[in-house]
């Protein structure tokens, strides 16, 4: 494995441990405590293997995320023994909640693995960020909003009062609150008599 795929990989796992956190909370805030505990599992093991990327390695099954974990990280000191201990308990737990029917967790029991499962998280991505895995890279504007202001940044300085005053007007014509709304064609007409010079 090529060192560049090696980051995408890397970055791709911690991506969906994120999704699987996300997940778990929403199951949470909807009463499927269970359900949550076992999503729970799976924002960690994407986070183990994510780390285990580092060594290019990939394990076959969950107990082999495990092993992989405790003889590459925690037996070389990297990581506490009790990291291990939090892993292979949240995979007991994991195992109850999908396959015991009549076991039920309680939002006590979510808390306490949620709590142990972020605190690990929050170690692999730091170890993942010293080793140069993960790059903080800004994240794209995503809302028509945001691409604006982006736009506004790289305005000229001496045309700021100038964009000032464009943004004033359509801000009092677009906020007024009007029975039908205002359909534009085009900006012309659009300044009311105003003296803006570009």
């Amino acid at each position: 494995m090529i060192e560049e795929n090696k980051r995408e990989n890397i970055r791709e796992e911690i991506e969906r441990a994120e999704k699987a956190k996300e997940a778990a909370r929403l199951l949470m805030d909807n009463n499927f405590v269970n359900d949550a505990v076992s999503k729970l599992y799976y924002f960690l093991l994407y986070g183990i293997r994510a780390l285990l990327l580092t060594k290019g390695l990939e394990p076959k099954s969950h107990e082999g995320a495990l092993r992989l974990f405790g003889l590459h990280f925690v037996k070389e000191g990297v990581f506490p023994s009790k990291d291990s201990h939090a892993f292979s308990k949240l995979m007991k737990f994991r195992e109850e909640a999908d396959c015991n029917p009549s076991y039920v967790f309680t939002k006590e029991d979510f808390s306490e693995v949620e709590a142990e499962a972020g605190n690990l998280f929050i170690k692999i991505k730091t170890y993942l960020k010293e080793k140069d895995y993960l790059r903080e890279t800004p994240c794209p504007p995503s809302t028509y909003k945001e691409r604006l202001l982006k736009e506004i940044e790289g305005f000229p300085e001496g045309k700021i009062p100038t964009l000032y005053k464009i943004i004033h007007i359509l801000r009092v014509e677009l906020m007024q609150k009007t029975q039908k709304p205002i359909i534009r064609g085009s900006l012309k007409g659009i300044w009311k008599g105003s003296q803006i010079e570009l």
